[in-house]
């Protein structure tokens, strides 16, 4: 799912559900693209299964809705974060290798 400033909030903030978004900005190798979709898909759902929660993959273009930059940290691209249900103020930032 393709994220907008328009949608960001009722989509991902105000969703009872946990989102996993990608910062990106074009021309930037995109982390869920490089690593595999499908993969991280797989992931993803054994996580939900897990944890009892429907998680959602999306991505917003950072280099046109800036206003989420400093709000959430971010600092460069690819940043992905998760926004789980508990907390949807403090994300949880992925630090994790960033190579297929």
């Amino acid at each position: 799912i393709e994220l907008t400033d328009s949608v960001f909030e009722d989509k991902v903030l105000k969703s009872n559900d946990a989102w996993l978004v990608e910062f990106y900005s074009p021309g930037v190798v995109s982390f869920l693209f490089s690593v595999g979709i499908v993969a991280i898909f797989n992931g993803i759902q054994q996580v939900a299964k897990l944890i009892g929660k429907r998680v959602h993959i999306s991505r917003i273009d950072g280099s046109k809705n800036q206003q989420f930059m400093g709000k959430y940290s971010v600092k460069g691209f690819p940043t992905v974060l998760l926004f789980d249900t508990e907390n949807k103020d403090e994300p949880v930032t992925y630090n994790g290798e960033r190579t297929a």
